[in-house]
């Protein structure tokens, strides 16, 4: 699915002023966030990504079937614009579900990445002041 596709899907649905680097950038600007706070935290190989994104032909991170999350995304960017905020507030609620489905699509299919640690016990003071 590319940015392409949403910009289309969004459009066939209601006008926007913005111009399509805008739309873009709201797009690169979740993609980055996704990548960040849910891709980044799960084992195996990410592929690299230019962000911000120049092209309307890169391929975004959720799979087709989170479409929806992408296009809530950009009709909220275009509701602030408008004013509109009864559907702003409609599209982020709607938004919320969408990324919290794919969070919870992708926790479930991807394994967490594991990093060790090394907890140092604090030292402390036997009885009558001697250290360990």
């Amino acid at each position: 699915m590319t940015i392409r596709d949403i910009i289309e899907r969004v459009k066939a649905r209601r006008t926007s002023p913005l111009p399509e680097s805008l739309l873009i950038a709201a797009l690169s600007e979740l993609d980055m966030r996704i990548e960040q706070d849910i891709v980044r935290r799960h084992e195996g190989e990410s592929e690299a990504r230019d962000f911000p994104y120049s092209s309307d032909t890169v391929q975004l991170i959720a799979p087709a079937r989170f479409a929806k999350m992408y296009e809530h995304y950009l009709c909220l960017e275009i509701d602030l614009q408008l004013d509109e905020m009864q559907h702003y507030a409609n599209d982020v609620q709607l938004f919320g579900q969408a990324y919290s489905a794919f969070s919870a699509w992708y926790n479930e299919t991807h394994m967490p990445r594991h990093e060790a640690r090394l907890r140092v016990a604090p030292h402390y003071k036997r009885r009558g002041g001697e250290g360990l």
